[in-house]
């Protein structure tokens, strides 16, 4: 994994006309955030620009809140041995790397970046008990590495964003939220897993009438967990629709999750653009 450092000396003194690349952020392939697959919202009109996209729905004056809520299926209640590295912080894999950098990375690439972030981490369980591939408990082990992440920031159409992420498996089946609300109605993606990037949440629309109900949006199915990591290379080959990130996009998010560390440190609001 590179550091923000790294990444850094990466692009400049890289030569990305000549040498092309591919970093996985492969959230930005998955079917629910191709914008021209997320058109079809049941029986809205097209004059409807808030949602004839899931996209466009930020440059809408009408956005008064993003909200993302997400529960990451690891590092809580316990350890599994093939899991130990992401306890220690200083490993640099851990929930705020890599669950909720795919998630953030995912509402940027949708919503747009964010500024006058304000994060909040917590180490709830420093220590945790560790079980060995059958389930068996083995022991316990210290942990460094944060299992709750609060991020608040502001979108560039005024609305605002918070995204809250923790570890663990969620009690009422609600491993992944995320809600886009306005006046006109609101947009439901719901998931098994808060692995976004592996996992593909379903789409729904609500109108905002009292008593309506949640309208299923029909998306290409990923088939299993490397379907977006699929669509990610297709598109580097030029036969696909999904995105190249490469590492400015990398070193962009690297400046964010360092920004919300420095913000949960500081108390302060902090910018990374």
């Amino acid at each position: 994994m590179l550091t923000c450092f790294q990444s850094m000396v990466v692009v400049r003194r890289g030569t990305p006309t000549l040498l092309r690349h591919n970093v996985q952020l492969q959230d930005r392939s998955a079917p629910k955030f191709l914008a021209k697959k997320a058109a079809r919202i049941h029986n809205l009109g097209e004059d409807i620009a808030a949602y004839r996209d899931i996209q466009s729905t930020v440059s809408d004056p009408n956005i008064g809140l993003v909200a993302v809520c997400l529960k990451v299926p690891a590092h809580l209640p316990i350890i599994e041995a093939d899991a130990v590295f992401a306890t220690d912080i200083e490993n640099g894999a851990n929930l705020l790397s890599v669950s909720v950098g795919h998630a953030l990375d995912a509402l940027c690439f949708v919503l747009g970046e964010l500024r006058g972030v304000q994060g909040t981490l917590a180490n709830k369980r420093p220590v945790v008990p560790l079980v060995d591939g059958e389930g068996r408990q083995q022991g316990t082990i210290k942990k460094t590495s944060h299992d709750h992440c609060t991020v608040t920031g502001r979108l560039a159409g005024g609305g605002v964003a918070t995204a809250v992420c923790q570890g663990g498996m969620s009690a009422i089946d609600k491993n992944f939220l995320w809600a886009i609300t306005g006046t006109k109605g609101m947009l439901v993606l719901e998931g098994p897993m808060g692995n976004i990037q592996g996992h593909q949440p379903t789409v729904s629309f609500v109108k905002p009438e009292a008593g309506s109900k949640l309208e299923k949006i029909e998306v290409e199915e990923a088939k299993d967990f490397s379907f977006n990591t699929g669509r990610a290379w297709d598109a580097f080959t030029g036969e696909g629709e999904g995105a190249v990130p490469d590492f400015k996009d990398a070193l962009l998010r690297h400046r964010m999750l360092e920004t919300i560390y420095r913000s949960s440190e500081k108390g302060t609001q902090e910018e990374y653009m």
